[in-house]
């Protein structure tokens, strides 16, 4: 089980597309009581995988990221961070204590952000000192797509060897078809750059090749733990009461939900026949939800991104497999 832990939904940044925004949801941080209720729900489920602090901006509250650290026993701790806030000397005890980052950088204009991008590589160079595996994440909008490639070479030449490229959720191009080839270029181009690699193509290809479609489990692979200590199934429902499978304080039960939403992980109606469903991650409540606003659905834009990703990923199994076969 992995736990995605909001340690505070506030930030200080304000960034232009934050889901937070749009989740319009009431501002808190965990509290002490609700640490330790956090800590001892933890610690009482078994096979704990990773450990996931979660914002807003969870560098706000780095003190509660080390007590859960040091009073739980999960596989791996990751902290999914802006990087504003980050110092050497947190960087250096989280590296002492197994804890990775996740940093979020849009490449080499962060004026979406309202961030300079000097002082932020600034803080990935002092991560680098400590951290090989440190991924970037980035959001493209509609505007920011065709930089997309150049975005990841920025990326390879500041060292960093992984990267994650995500649509912005409420993405709704006026002209799908333009959008579409725009899509099918950037990916194209981006996924070639070399000395770095996609996370969202590299899970492409393994779901093709190794055959396995994405499932969404409500609450069996991961759950979402709020600042109020309440859990939902993912980000996205936080603070909807009607998808709340309980609290750190009394435990967890999915029943209600999975007899109320039977639609919760299955693919939308309009998926029925589409010949790359078995490698789409559109069945996920989360995307669904983020990007339609319901569970029925996903949004055109969604839907296109992974026609794109599929089709990039075919190229590249193809590409690798005609290599291989040069190379015997």
């Amino acid at each position: 089980m992995d736990y995605y832990i909001s340690i505070t939904n506030r930030c200080n940044l304000h960034c232009e597309y934050c889901y937070e925004k749009k989740l319009n949801t009431e501002m808190g941080m965990l509290d002490d009581k609700t640490v330790d209720a956090v800590i001892k729900f933890v610690n009482s489920l078994p096979n704990t995988g990773t450990i996931y602090y979660f914002g807003g901006e969870p560098l706000l509250g780095k003190e509660i990221i080390k007590k859960i650290t040091l009073e739980t026993n999960a596989n791996s701790y990751i902290i999914t961070t802006n990087g504003t806030l980050l110092d050497e000397d947190y960087i250096k005890w989280c590296s002492e204590h197994g804890v990775k980052f996740n940093v979020s950088h849009d490449g080499a204009d962060l004026s979406a952000r309202g961030i300079n991008p000097k002082v932020l590589n600034e803080k990935i160079r002092i991560l680098q000192k400590y951290q090989r595996e440190i991924l970037l994440q980035l959001v493209y909008t509609e505007k920011t797509l065709p930089k997309l490639p150049d975005n990841i070479r920025y990326f390879r030449d500041l060292g960093i060897t992984i990267a994650s490229a995500t649509m912005e959720e409420s993405t709704c191009p006026s002209d799908p078809d333009a959008f579409g080839d725009m899509l099918l270029k950037a990916w194209r181009e981006a996924s070639s750059v070399p000395g770095i690699s996609i996370l969202e193509m590299v899970n492409k290809i393994t779901a093709i090749s190794d055959q396995k479609p994405h499932q969404c489990d409500l609450c069996r692979k991961k759950m979402y733990i709020n600042w109020d200590g309440k859990i939902y199934p993912c980000l996205q429902f936080q603070n909807r009461s009607e998808f709340q499978c309980g609290d750190v304080f009394n435990g967890i039960n999915t029943a209600p939900i999975k007899e109320k939403y039977p639609e919760y992980s299955s693919y939308p109606s309009d998926c029925d026949d589409c010949e790359i469903r078995k490698y789409c991650d559109n069945s996920c409540a989360c995307r669904k939800m983020a990007t339609s606003g319901t569970l029925r659905a996903v949004s055109d834009a969604s839907c296109l991104e992974q026609q794109i990703l599929t089709l990039v990923a075919l190229e590249k199994i193809e590409e690798y497999a005609k290599k291989r076969h040069s190379a015997s």
